[in-house]
């Protein structure tokens, strides 16, 4: 799913030559604007986001790329969520009920 929104990492690697990974940006460039925008909001409000782009910044060195591992871990969240999630019961809606 987040290589479909090209946010995952893609390998490059021939023989023996070292790996270079990147982000290849396929997709809904619309989407994943809107998904990196998202990524900035949740760092400002969530420790766990926080951290997350912390520890990729530390590492790397690069916001763009921090912020890029954010917002694939929202798209997972946000999938998660879609598939895991059971719908609410209506309650007397479902019965047809009618409010007076």
């Amino acid at each position: 799913m987040t290589s479909h929104l090209g946010l995952a990492p893609v390998v490059s690697q021939s023989g023996g030559s070292a790996a270079r990974v990147r982000i290849r940006p396929v997709g809904q460039k619309r989407l994943r604007g809107i998904l990196i925008e998202a990524a900035w909001q949740w760092t400002s409000r969530a420790s766990e986001a926080k951290d997350l782009y912390n520890r990729h910044f530390a590492k790397h060195g690069i916001g763009q790329k921090a912020i890029i591992a954010v917002a694939r871990k929202l798209a997972i969240k946000f999938w998660q969520l879609a598939v895991d999630t059971q719908p609410a019961p209506m309650g007397d809606a479902a019965r047809g009920a009618r409010s007076a």
